[in-house]
């Protein structure tokens, strides 16, 4: 699957992500609210952006998850049974699309500058890399319940479905604790990655027509 992953990285994940965000700012040219601390610290506001943009992210992420006619827009993200550094870009263009657009929008919304845009894009693409890459990286318990690491993740992509349905959280863990969908990682990783053989096809363009298929 490795070149199909490849076309996903350039057609899914690239294109999807660019007309998710180009989406979003064409909804909010400008901002509805003018509620933004903009008088904040960068870091500050950064850390706010991620939570903001945290809360829609995780709601989509679990919408997905649980309406089965969405499942089929996620599936592909699933459809491994290893975790490497090119699974984090193996996702179909309307699901990280739309994940983009939610994240995104809001925040323009509040009236938060481009620079708190980036900051929360950069800080999501480097965790999200962290995260599917086949690295043991050992953290210690208060920060896997803080922050997205590779092992909470790992347990998100597990064939048990105990496990898969938990840890939604992309950044931030934050919102599975107040909605009760957290679970610590244990010190070995899940014994089985990956979702129901054969659901998506192994074929590039038959992985792209999915969703669509699936209606």
């Amino acid at each position: 699957q490795w070149w199909n992953d490849l076309g996903h990285f350039v057609a899914s994940f690239g294109v999807g992500s660019f007309a998710g965000a180009w989406l979003a700012g064409a909804a909010v040219p400008a901002s509805l609210v003018h509620a933004w601390p903009a008088s904040w610290p960068m870091a500050a506001q950064a850390v706010l952006g991620l939570v903001v943009a945290e809360f829609f992210g995780y709601w989509q992420h679990r919408l997905l998850h649980s309406v089965p006619w969405l499942w089929p827009l996620h599936a592909l993200h699933h459809s491994t049974s290893r975790m490497t550094f090119f699974k984090a870009t193996r996702i179909h263009a309307l699901d990280i699309g739309s994940f983009t657009f939610v994240s995104v929008a809001p925040l323009l919304t509040l009236g938060a500058s481009t620079e708190v845009v980036l900051w929360v894009t950069a800080f999501g693409n480097f965790a999200a890399q962290t995260q599917h890459t086949n690295i043991a990286l050992p953290t210690p318990p208060w920060v896997n319940a803080v922050v997205g690491t590779p092992s909470v993740h790992w347990l998100h992509h597990s064939l048990d479905m105990r496990e898969g349905n938990s840890n939604f959280g992309m950044n931030l863990m934050i919102f599975d604790h107040l909605f009760g969908t957290y679970i610590p990682p244990s010190p070995e990783p899940p014994a089985v990655f990956g979702i129901q053989p054969d659901f998506v096809p192994r074929g590039f363009l038959g992985q792209l027509a999915l969703p669509i298929e699936s209606i």
